[in-house]
């Protein structure tokens, strides 16, 4: 989490870059199942979410947490993106 969300909230961003620095495949999809399943029914990641309840969540739409699945996702699919 962070200063922006409430006390306790799981930031999408968070779980992507732990996905993204992993060289575990279990972990890469582990971490995608856990950011698929806390989108409380929107098909969008969002700022944070509260743990315990998933459709608790800061910003419905936040375009750089959805950025960061979309990458995890290219990585978990080995598909590297040139910058």
């Amino acid at each position: 989490g962070s200063p922006h969300t409430p006390e306790g909230y799981i930031w999408h961003i968070s779980l992507a870059m732990q996905g993204l620095t992993t060289d575990d495949i279990n972990k890469k999809r582990e971490l995608l199942e856990i950011m698929k399943n806390t989108d409380a029914g929107t098909y969008l990641m969002h700022e944070g979410f509260n743990p315990d309840d998933p459709n608790k969540f800061t910003r419905d739409w936040f375009s750089w947490a959805n950025m960061m699945f979309c990458e995890l996702v290219l990585d978990y699919c080995g598909i590297k993106v040139k910058k």
